[in-house]
């Protein structure tokens, strides 16, 4: 029909896993922007992010599996992290969940990538993990860190139908809550 006009779009959503031991430096460069990796003995690395201004971007895609046994490939490009949280509890593995914004999905136009993974990538586990305030190591229960990219998600001028590219509109806001075990106040340090 003559009266139909595409409208905007908008790319993006919520990716939500269990976080690995290997390959994920890249989801907290996405996230915070200025990183830094430095080889350790053993063959281990120390990452140190901090949160900068940046436009790092990155292309995301999915298979959506059809019920005829087929899969249609999406790929979202120029994502970018709008929010995050990294999250652990007793017992359980610890899961990284982010959401996106996209400027733009192709739909079955890009074949998708092979997934190559480590045969000994394994999920961290909270029994991995510690934390520590002040320099003295504290007994966690559970812990959950979030943050906000601050990026602008609906700059769209005229002639276009997707948005430009997210910029930082306000700072980067962080959150997070822990659940610790007080024990001996006088082994507390400044808590």
């Amino acid at each position: 029909s003559n009266q139909w006009a595409q409208g905007n779009k908008t790319v993006g959503g919520d990716i939500a896993h269990e976080l690995y031991t290997q390959s994920t430096a890249l989801l907290f460069r996405l996230a915070l922007g200025g990183t830094v990796t430095t080889a350790t003995a053993g063959g281990t690395s120390v990452h140190t992010m901090w949160p900068v201004a940046g436009s790092l971007s990155a292309t995301v895609q999915v298979g959506v599996p059809t019920v005829y046994g087929s899969v249609i490939p999406k790929t979202m490009t120029g994502g970018m992290i709008a929010s995050w949280e990294l999250a652990a509890s007793q017992g359980e593995n610890v899961t990284w969940g982010a959401t996106w914004i996209g400027q733009e999905l192709t739909v079955s136009g890009t074949a998708l990538a092979s997934a190559s993974y480590s045969t000994t990538m394994r999920p961290w586990r909270f029994q991995e993990c510690s934390l520590k305030i002040d320099g003295t190591l504290q007994q966690v229960t559970n812990f959950k860190i979030g943050g906000d990219s601050g990026l602008a998600d609906s700059r769209r001028f005229l002639g276009g139908t997707v948005i430009s590219q997210p910029l930082r509109e306000k700072l980067m806001e962080f959150t997070g809550e822990m659940e610790i075990e007080w024990g001996n106040p006088t082994s507390m340090g400044t808590l």
